[in-house]
């Protein structure tokens, strides 16, 4: 009485479950098709660049995969489930060729809920890491693109900084020809038109440098300055020394002049003497 006791009551338990999983399935249908409309619209959004942000395009894409995931484990949870209590039935009718044949059919489609889930949700774990590699790249690339601007623009104001500079040294040679300007007072001239290039350089160089964060733009503005700076102290030598130069000229131009007129005044003395206009003791006295 017992044995038949317990057996009805595993039926009711069996049919309770299969009129569970039968209520399952059919919501199942609803539940299912929403999912994957969200599943679609998701995939949609994380593909509109122009409405969407990286990271919001990012989320989409993972909402999109842990819908796919959800649909996935409910299929494989549904026929397990389907499969295990058509295990239980057959066991209690008797395995029969008719029945065998729909336990293999469950069985195969457990397998192919399975292989389902892993390629859904493969396909957009896939999409997404395609989509961050995609990102990354347009991200290098814009930052590349942006780097060179920098340098485009700051190799532009350098440019126009020489070309000034060219031009004023030029009106500095022309000028000091038509003056009659020595040499050395033109060179003076053009030491200082350094000096102040020089400068100007410096501190475009070292204002661009705030605008910077590339660690290798940065290396090299910092080695422009450095080698500037240089510049500007050898200039600065080179100034000094012609400076030294034009009084050396003066010098040498007023000891000329000096010679020239004792020369002269000599001549005159010469020729005094020779006329004797003058006695030797005048003639030694001027000298």
């Amino acid at each position: 009485m017992k044995e038949i006791n317990d057996t009805a009551r595993d039926a009711i338990k069996l049919e309770k479950e299969k009129q569970a999983l039968q209520r399952q399935e059919r919501e199942w249908i609803v539940g299912r098709a929403q999912l994957e409309n969200e599943v679609a619209k998701n995939r949609d959004k994380a593909y509109q660049r122009d409405k969407y942000s990286v990271q919001e395009r990012l989320g989409f894409l993972d909402a999109a995969l842990t819908a796919e995931k959800k649909i996935s484990e409910e299929s494989v949870r549904q026929a397990k489930e389907k499969l295990r209590i058509a295990r239980i039935e057959a066991a209690r009718a008797g395995n029969t060729s008719e029945v065998e044949k729909n336990l293999k059919e469950l069985e195969a489609a457990v397998i192919q809920s399975e292989t389902e889930m892993y390629e859904k949700t493969r396909g957009i774990q896939e999409k997404r890491n395609a989509f961050v590699a995609e990102e990354r790249r347009n991200a290098q690339d814009a930052a590349k693109e942006a780097l060179q601007k920098q340098k485009d623009a700051l190799d532009a104001q350098l440019n126009n900084l020489e070309s000034n500079y060219n031009q004023k040294v030029s009106i500095l040679k022309k000028n000091g020809l038509l003056e009659g300007k020595t040499e050395n007072q033109i060179n003076l001239a053009i030491s200082q038109q350094d000096a102040q290039f020089y400068r100007d350089r410096i501190n475009a160089l070292k204002e661009y440098l705030k605008k910077v964060k590339d660690e290798k733009l940065r290396s090299e503005i910092l080695k422009k300055i450095s080698d500037d700076e240089l510049a500007l102290v050898e200039n600065q030598k080179t100034a000094d020394n012609t400076k030294l130069s034009i009084v050396k000229d003066g010098l040498d131009k007023n000891l000329k002049l000096l010679d020239n007129a004792y020369n002269v005044q000599k001549l005159t003395f010469d020729n005094a003497l020779a006329d004797r206009k003058i006695t030797q003791e005048q003639y030694r006295d001027w000298e």
